[in-house]
């Protein structure tokens, strides 16, 4: 199409950055650019297009592959080691309440026991903790309880060293 590098690279970033407004810029240059090369306008128009979507939802190879091993690892951890998956999850989460109601619902649905948060049992982040019945569940972290800050936890956890608490006032 006749560009000269520095313009080849402008159009390399509109496309990998998906910069629409950039993209269409460079339209017309490319296809008048491509015909004046001897490139039927009707493949230059095409050769465009098919940028155009690429730039919408597109991925270099690498990316592509990378992306696909953690899918597939998720999935296998997610599938195989669902109570650590989730837990891990809603503690990389637990400060974004709509995300942490979201997976707290996705464990419910898969059968994982969601406990509410407990001075005697409850961490800064979530755990897994067995049932009386042995069936592993999760217990809700402190830190995932609105307007409960680190220091808090830090003094109920340094309290609960002794064994746990029998009331309010111990």
């Amino acid at each position: 199409a006749g560009y000269d590098p520095s313009e080849a690279d402008s159009l390399r970033k509109a496309v990998a950055k998906k910069k629409r407004k950039d993209l269409i810029k460079h339209r017309k240059m490319f296809i008048d650019g491509a015909v004046d090369n001897g490139i039927e306008r009707k493949t230059a128009r095409a050769i465009f297009q098919d940028w155009e979507k690429f730039a919408e939802y597109g991925f270099n190879k690498a990316h592509a592959a990378d992306y696909g091993l953690i899918t597939v690892q998720t999935a296998y951890l997610k599938t195989h080691y669902p109570v650590e998956y989730m837990t891990a999850l809603l503690t990389v989460y637990q400060n974004n309440t709509d995300k942490v109601t979201l997976y707290a619902s996705e464990c419910r649905q898969m059968g994982i026991e969601v406990y509410p948060p407990n001075v005697n049992y409850s961490d800064w982040g979530f755990t897994i903790e067995d049932s009386p019945e042995g069936q592993a569940g999760i217990r809700f972290g402190l830190g995932a309880v609105k307007n409960v800050g680190e220091g808090p936890v830090e003094a109920l956890l340094k309290g609960r060293r002794d064994g746990t608490f029998r009331d309010i006032n111990d």
